[in-house]
């Protein structure tokens, strides 16, 4: 049975209590690893101990990352190939740095899911020693980039956490189905037949108006060829009168 790798996560914290979030944790394999049950100075912060240092040992060191920085923003920068050494720095944007530390650096997380790295010697973070710039997909993707370095951050790891907590959730709802009760499908039958019905009796009484209006047009030219006649008729009534009476028959 292959024993699990043990990582050494050394966890660094402004204060002198191991409280809140940490500023930088570095990441080595060990075989030797034993956890610190209290908080130290760390060595580095000089006299005045403003900064505070605990050991993790795990064997998971991203899920040990995702505790110490508990939602904070972070940038976690591995060596490509046999894992050497990681680090994580608190990607906040600004200038963080514990008096005395060996460990000062700007990291950034954008917007469009890229990030950028500058680490200095200065306390005042005025002059990078080293700077990278990590476009979206070489974040994303955790592809050994250009710098010989492959890149995690709590974005990424947000992301894949609300996705996993979303895939059994719909996105997109479909459109309810509205079942009719009978009385409403019985309302609805009766409206479509007497919309139905008065569209008939509206087609029968526009065919009798054009039937009445036809036989209306056919009517008068008769009556005006009978006219005539009938004028004729009672003229020649009365030449005929008159002439009974001027030969006395």
């Amino acid at each position: 049975m292959v024993n699990a790798t043990m990582y050494s996560l050394s966890v660094s914290y402004a204060g002198t209590d191991c409280d809140g979030t940490p500023y930088h944790i570095f990441i080595s394999e060990s075989t030797t690893c034993i956890s610190d049950e209290y908080c130290l100075a760390d060595s580095n912060a000089g006299s005045g101990h403003l900064s505070s240092l605990k050991t993790v040992c795990t064997t998971d060191f991203m899920q040990s990352v995702e505790e110490s920085f508990s939602g904070s923003p972070y940038l976690l920068k591995l060596s490509c190939g046999d894992f050497g050494i990681g680090e994580v720095f608190f990607a906040t944007g600004n200038c963080e740095v514990s008096e005395g530390s060996s460990a000062i650096a700007i990291a950034t997380l954008s917007a469009n899911g890229s990030a950028s790295l500058e680490t200095f010697s200065d306390s005042l973070c005025s002059d990078a020693d080293a700077s990278y710039t990590i476009d979206r997909n070489t974040l994303s993707s955790h592809k050994c980039d250009d710098n010989d370095c492959y890149w995690y951050s709590s974005d990424v790891a947000i992301a894949n956490s609300s996705t996993q907590e979303t895939d059994t959730s719909t996105f997109v709802s479909a459109a309810p189905v509205i079942e009719l009760s009978p009385v409403d499908s019985g309302l609805n039958t009766a409206a479509i037949i007497g919309i139905g019905v008065g569209s008939v009796m509206v087609v029968i009484l526009l065919f009798q108006t054009i039937l009445c209006c036809r036989r209306r047009a056919v009517e008068k030219p008769i009556e005006s060829h009978l006219q005539p006649l009938a004028s004729l008729d009672s003229s020649q009534g009365a030449v005929y009168i008159q002439h009974r009476e001027a030969t006395g028959l």
